[in-house]
C-alpha cells in the first residue's frame, strides 16, 4: 500500500483568560507576506518546508506558531 503524503498545518497559539486555544493559518498573501487565521475557514495544507519556514517567520515577528501533521478531523 501506497504510502499518503503528509500534509502540514500552522497553528497560532492565542491565549485567553483561563485557556489557550489554537487557530489554523487560512490564508497567505504573497506581496506584502502576511498570513492569515480565521475562525470557521478551512485549514491551508503546506509542504513541511515551507510550514516550517513559514512558522520560524511568524515567530520571528511575536506570533507563536507550531507546526503540526494536518489532523484527520481538519478534513
Amino acid at each position: 500500500m501506497a504510502r499518503k503524503a503528509e500534509q502540514y498545518v500552522i497553528g497560532i497559539l492565542s491565549s485567553y483568560e483561563d485557556r489557550t486555544e489554537i487557530k489554523y493559518v487560512t490564508n497567505v498573501q504573497t506581496e506584502p507576506k502576511v498570513a492569515k487565521w480565521d475562525d470557521g475557514k478551512e485549514a491551508m495544507t503546506f509542504s513541511k518546508d515551507y510550514a516550517k519556514d513559514l512558522a520560524f517567520g511568524l515567530c520571528m515577528n511575536g506570533y507563536p506558531a507550531i507546526v503540526m501533521i494536518k489532523p484527520d478531523y481538519l478534513t
